[in-house]
C-alpha cells in the first residue's frame, strides 16, 4: 500500500494523513484488546496498524523533505530521531506494563498512545494545495500516475533501489523478530532482553541525527555513509548469529541500531539526490513498497525451530502448557553436551541451588541437539534424575512418550 499511500499526498494534505493513520492504529489496537480470534489478530494487529503507522510515518516525511531544502539532511534526520528514540524507551516500558495491567491493559494503553498522531497531524505544515473537486476518472488517472511514473521505472536507479529497500527490509525486521527469543533462550531475563531493544533504540537515534550533521548537503558523504552503514548492518548479523555472551549480543545491538539508524535518515535523501524532488512521490512509495516486501518474507525465511523440529516425533510428542504435566524445574543447561550416540546426549544441568546433574536426553533426530543455543529451560526428570522427560522452553513443550 505504501505507493497509493504516496500518492495520496498529491490530493490531502500531510496532517489529514498523519491524522487518519492515527485513528487507524488507534482502532485496531483497541479493537484486538476485546477479541480472541486469530482473524481478527491478524486484521487488527497486522492491516491496521501496517497502514496506519505507514500513513504517519510517509506523510512525516513528505512534510519534512517539502518544507527543507538546504538543510534537508539534517532535517530529516532530526525527523528520524522519534523513532530511535521510541526503541529506547518503548521496549522496557511495555514488558513493564504487561507485569502490571497484562496483555489488555498494555493494549489499551498502546492504542490510546497512537491517538496522538491526530495532535501531531494538526499542527503539520500546510504544504500542499488544498485537494480540488474533479471527475472521478481524473482523479484515478492522476493516482495511477503517481503509483506507476515511467520516468522512475526508466531510470537505471531504480532496479538498485529496490533491491537495495528489499534486502534492508529483510535485515531490519529480523532482529526485532527473534532477537529476544534467542536471548531467553539463552538464559537471560525479559528485561535484559528488552535492553538489547533499548541498545538498539539509543544507538540508532545517535546514528540518525549524527549521520545528518556529518553528511551536511554533500551527496558524496551521503553516498559513502551509505555503503558504510549497509555493510556495518550486514556484518552485525554475524554478531547475533554466533553470539554466545550477553556482552557480544549488546555490541552486536549497537552497531546494528547505529547503521540502521544512518540507513534511515539517509535514504529518503538520497532519493531526491537520485531522482531529484519532482520523482519523489513514486520514487518514495517503491521503495516502501520494497521494505514492506522484504519485512513480510523476513519472518517465515528465518523463523527458529522448535523442540520437536529436532525431536524423533514417534517418541516424542508436543503440548501446551495446560497439558504438560508437573513435576517441571528451571535449570541452567550447559551448552556444550556430550554426543553419547546418534540421537542421544548428556547434559550437565544446574539448580537454582547450584546443584549439578548429568541427565541425558534420548531419541533425538540423527544429531541434532533441540536445546542448541539454550541456557536456562523448564525440565522434567525421571525419578533418579537421569533421563529427560519433559522441555518447556518458554511455552514450546515436548514430553516423552509413555
Amino acid at each position: 500500500m505504501a505507493p497509493l499511500i504516496s500518492a495520496m499526498t498529491k490530493f490531502t494534505t500531510c496532517g489529514v494523513l498523519s491524522s487518519a493513520g492515527g485513528v487507524m492504529t488507534f482502532a485496531g489496537f483497541m479493537t484486538v484488546a476485546f477479541s480472541r480470534s486469530l482473524p481478527v489478530y491478524l486484521v487488527c494487529l497486522g492491516l491496521c496498524p501496517g497502514l496506519g503507522l505507514g500513513m504517519m510515518v510517509i506523510s512525516s516525511t513528505f512534510a519534512v523533505t517539502s518544507c527543507f531544502e538546504k538543510r534537508r539532511g539534517l532535517a530529516m534526520a532530526l525527523s528520524m530521531a522519534g523513532g530511535g528514540l521510541g526503541f529506547i524507551v518503548f521496549p522496557v516500558l511495555f514488558a513493564a506494563l504487561l507485569e502490571v495491567y497484562g496483555t489488555r491493559g498494555t493494549l489499551l494503553l498502546c492504542s490510546s498512545l497512537y491517538l496522538n498522531g491526530i495532535v501531531c497531524g494538526a499542527v503539520y505544515r500546510q504544504i500542499q494545495k488544498p485537494p480540488v473537486r474533479n471527475e472521478d476518472q481524473t482523479i484515478m488517472m492522476e493516482i495511477k500516475k503517481a503509483v506507476w511514473d515511467k520516468a522512475f521505472f526508466r531510470s537505471p536507479h531504480s532496479i538498485s533501489l529496490t533491491l537495495t529497500h528489499l534486502m534492508f527490509g529483510l535485515s531490519d525486521t529480523v532482529p526485532f523478530l527473534f532477537l529476544h527469543l534467542k536471548a531467553i533462550r539463552m538464559g537471560f531475563s525479559l528485561e535484559l532482553s528488552a535492553m538489547l531493544i533499548s541498545a538498539i533504540g539509543f544507538t540508532s537515534l545517535v546514528g540518525r541525527v549524527g549521520i545528518g550533521i556529518l553528511t551536511g548537503s554533500s551527496r558524496r558523504r551521503r553516498f559513502v555513509s551509505f555503503i558504510t552503514a549497509s555493510i556495518v548492518c550486514s556484518a552485525s548479523m554475524a554478531f547475533y548469529a554466533f553470539a554466545n555472551s550477553y556482552l557480544v549480543f549488546i555490541i552486536g545491538s549497537c552497531l546494528f541500531g547505529i547503521s540502521t539508524g544512518c540507513l534511515y535518515s539517509l535514504l529518503p535523501v538520497m532519493l531526491i539526490d537520485l531522482f531529484r524532488i519532482e520523482m519523489f512521490v513514486p520514487s518514495f512509495g517503491v521503495s516502501n513498497f520494497s521494505f514492506g516486501i522484504g519485512s513480510l518474507v523476513a519472518g517465515p525465511l528465518t523463523i527458529m525451530d522448535s523442540l520437536i523440529d529436532n525431536l524423533d516425533k514417534d517418541k516424542w510428542a508436543e503440548v501446551s502448557v495446560a497439558d504438560r504435566g508437573d513435576g517441571y524445574a528451571e535449570y541452567s543447561i550447559n551448552r556444550n553436551p556430550k554426543q553419547l550416540d546418534p540421537s542421544t546426549l548428556g547434559f550437565m544441568i544446574t539448580d537454582d541451588d547450584g546443584e549439578a546433574k548429568n541427565v541425558t536426553l534420548t531419541a533425538t533426530l540423527a544429531n541434532k541437539n533441540p536445546l542448541k543455543g539454550v541456557g536456562r529451560a523448564e525440565l522434567k526428570l525421571d525419578p533418579d534424575n537421569k533421563n529427560i522427560l519433559g522441555i518447556d522452553l518458554n511455552g514450546d513443550c515436548v514430553v516423552l512418550k509413555s
